[in-house]
C-alpha cells in the first residue's frame, strides 16, 4: 500500500523505521475520502507512534495514543509520577490513624497508573 499524504518513513522521536501497520480508512468497500478528495491515512511503528494525515488540516500529526515508547520526555514523566506517588505515600505513613485505614490509602494511591505510560 502506497501512502499518498505520509512521506515519513521513521518515527519523529526515535527515527525507528518498522513499520507495523499502514491504512486508508474506508468503509469495507471504497476508500473515504474528505469533501477535499483527500483520504484519512494512518502509519505506525514498531516503537508504538503512528501519525496520520487530517485531510481537514492537510497535515500529518503524531497520534496522541498511540504514542512513541522511546520517549525521552514520557520517561521523565514517569519518573515525576513514581517521585509523587513514593512521596505520597511516606506522607500517609506518618499520619496518626489506624494502620489497617493507612494500608487502604497506601493501596490505593500506589494502584494508580501513571497517565503518561505508553
Amino acid at each position: 500500500m502506497e501512502l499518498q499524504y505520509i512521506p515519513d518513513l521513521a518515527c519523529p522521536i526515535c527515527g525507528n523505521t518498522v513499520i507495523i501497520k499502514e491504512a486508508i480508512e474506508s468503509d469495507g468497500k471504497t476508500l473515504l475520502k474528505h469533501s477535499n478528495g483527500e483520504t484519512w491515512e494512518i502509519r505506525a511503528f514498531a516503537c508504538g507512534q503512528a501519525l496520520a494525515y487530517i485531510p481537514n488540516f492537510r497535515r500529518v500529526e503524531r497520534s496522541d495514543y498511540a504514542v512513541c515508547h522511546n520517549d525521552p520526555q514520557i520517561h521523565a514523566r514517569q519518573q515525576q509520577w513514581k517521585a509523587t506517588v513514593a512521596a505520597i505515600t511516606d506522607y500517609i505513613a506518618t499520619l496518626p490513624s489506624d494502620p489497617r485505614d493507612l494500608r487502604r490509602f497506601t493501596e490505593a494511591i500506589t494502584d494508580l497508573r501513571c497517565p503518561w505510560k505508553p
